[in-house]
């Protein structure tokens, strides 16, 4: 996840993640109990799902969107996001020019992170996201009343490729894809990245969610 070692250790960092996560799924909890999930079967929202449901693929969901698996920003697998291009990294350095002509300078998805506490508080500098996967947001509709609201962009529909990936990607040479709880770093048997590169600037790292 991005982190950043001049301003936090391991504990203090995962205290950073877990806060927020407990925070969305407090919010959450409101509002699921205006559902009235123990009323009888003909005046629930569904007979296929319930709100134990619903509060399973939330967690699922939340915990891929608030503590994102990210990468170096040197790797170049296409299926990886680049997030916070205009902040400097830890050490004080920025992008170079060049890097950044590449990139939309007025696309949000570019300049900082979906979970607003990695840009103002954590500080990680540039990294690129191994996105949540879309199956996890379609999950998190189909499991919850429709009341909540909550939608999910569709493949080749604005917005879709900076906010979800899939499980499967041209480049992915053994990695995986797209972000989902439990997911190993890479499938077994695929190879694997030096650690050098996996833990640059971005400083990923494997956290715990404390609270889910």
């Amino acid at each position: 996840m991005p982190s950043n070692p001049t301003k936090f250790n391991s504990s203090s960092l995962a205290r950073i993640y877990d806060d927020y996560a407990r925070d969305m799924y407090d919010t959450f909890k409101k509002v699921l109990a205006q559902i009235p999930c123990e009323a009888p079967s003909t005046q629930r929202y569904s007979l296929a799902r319930n709100c134990a449901d619903c509060e399973a693929a939330y967690k699922t969901w939340l915990c891929s969107v608030a503590i994102p698996r990210c990468e170096d920003f040197s790797v170049d697998d296409t299926f990886l996001q680049p997030r916070a291009l205009g902040q400097p990294f830890p050490d004080g350095s920025t992008l170079p020019d060049d890097v950044l002509a590449r990139f939309p300078k007025d696309r949000l998805a570019f300049n900082g992170s979906r979970n607003p506490n990695i840009d103002t508080v954590i500080q990680p500098g540039p990294y690129k996201e191994v996105l949540p996967c879309d199956d996890v947001c379609y999950n998190l509709v189909q499991s919850c009343p429709s009341a909540l609201a909550f939608t999910c962009p569709s493949p080749g529909r604005p917005g879709f490729n900076t906010s979800y990936g899939q499980r499967t990607a041209a480049d992915s040479n053994g990695s995986v894809t797209c972000n989902y709880p439990g997911s190993a770093h890479f499938f077994s048997g695929g190879p694997g990245r030096s650690t050098s590169a996996a833990m640059a600037a971005c400083a990923c790292g494997l956290l715990l969610l404390l609270l889910l």
